[in-house]
């Protein structure tokens, strides 16, 4: 997980950016909970749900694999995530056609989904998930459930990011460009 000087000049240094995919239904992070109160009037112990800890640790094996012998991303980073869930079983394929039909406006929020990841990745692509300073998060229905994230220095794609936010790439060019299409 960490490098040390020794073990670094081994590695690839790369800007190219970061992808991987997790298959399946994406998972949001969850409030740890409390488990049981020790005494009275003592502090309570908290855990992190068992599912969560789970899809984490897979995250963090994806993100691993995906770096393979690449250095940490360093300087600030731009973290993409698109978090696809299967259709819900009523939906027509008519109702599925309709404008807006793929966005998922339900839970897990959408800042859930993202903390998730950044906190997976930390030691893995980047040293601290400080280092995330612009992100970009959707949630929608697909046919193939998952969670698709890109990690890149956030000046590479700066172009692209402000001729998105003036309108220029259309929702169509951007769900093709993300895969999602």
């Amino acid at each position: 997980m960490g490098q040390s000087a020794a073990d670094s000049s081994a590695l690839i240094c790369s800007s190219d950016p970061v992808t991987f995919i997790v298959p399946g239904e994406p998972l949001g992070w969850a409030r740890t909970r409390p488990r049981f109160r020790p005494k009275p009037g003592a502090a309570n112990l908290y855990f992190t749900p068992y599912k969560q800890r789970q899809y984490a640790a897979t995250i963090g094996w994806k993100a691993k694999d995906a770096m393979r012998a690449r250095a940490w991303l360093t300087g600030p980073l731009m973290l993409r995530v698109a978090a696809l869930f299967t259709w819900p079983v009523n939906t027509s394929k008519r109702e599925r056609a309709r404008p807006f039909a793929f966005w998922k406006v339900t839970k897990p929020d959408w800042d859930n989904l993202g903390k998730l990841v950044s906190d997976a990745c930390n030691k893995i692509v980047y040293k601290d998930d400080a280092q995330v300073c612009d992100s970009r998060i959707i949630k929608g229905y697909s046919d193939k459930p998952g969670l698709y994230v890109t990690i890149e220095q956030a000046n590479s794609n700066m172009d692209a990011l402000a001729m998105e936010w003036r309108g220029v790439i259309t929702e169509e060019e951007y769900r093709r460009a993300m895969g999602l299409i």
